[in-house]
């Protein structure tokens, strides 16, 4: 296999990753074809996207009642970094720093499941993130919201911490809808 000789690796070790890219649906394997990455339909991003809706508003909940303190000192140094992105117009560092914030409160939540689960919907979502690149506006919009989030938690309203995490995501899941399936 060239790619086994390209990488200097077995066969093996190949294989297992490429099954592994498959089993996360980033991957399509067809016998005697070979291994390509597989389309995103319609559908799969829908449902992607419920899912992080689902289990972001959840993490947040429990990282508030498990490490508000920690949370609040960590978003506070990252919406800094993120406002100076903006104010730079440093796309990389931008999207960096938001996924970055979506992860404080995801690991702070102290649930693995979770964390491993949106790692997985971040991995296969990250096929679209990368186009907000081109649209300075939704990086802002994401950064005034993320904004609205993090005062929710310092006040310590675990209810509208919640709300605004899920409807951040809706937000999102629209602006990919419209970027990708709507011409």
């Amino acid at each position: 296999m060239k790619l086994c000789e390209t990488l200097s690796i077995s066969c093996t070790p190949l294989r297992n990753a490429l099954g592994r890219l498959a089993i996360e649906g980033l991957g399509v394997i067809i016998p005697k074809k070979g291994t390509f990455v597989s389309r995103v339909r319609f559908e799969d991003l829908i449902e992607l996207f419920e899912l992080r809706e689902a289990l972001e508003g959840m993490a947040v909940g429990l990282c508030m009642s498990r490490n508000r303190v920690v949370a609040i000192k960590q978003m506070e140094e990252n919406l800094k970094i993120q406002g100076k992105a903006i104010e730079n117009s440093n796309y990389n560092m931008s999207i960096e720093n938001d996924l970055a914030y979506h992860f404080i409160f995801i690991n702070l939540s102290r649930n693995s499941k979770i964390e491993l689960m949106l790692q997985q919907i971040s991995d296969m979502i990250s096929r679209f993130a990368i186009t907000t690149v081109d649209n300075f506006e939704r990086q802002k919009q994401s950064y005034e919201e993320h904004k609205k989030i993090f005062s929710a938690i310092k006040l310590n309203n675990v209810d509208l911490a919640e709300k605004l995490v899920r409807e951040h995501i809706v937000n999102v899941k629209e602006y990919h809808i419209n970027k990708h399936y709507l011409y």
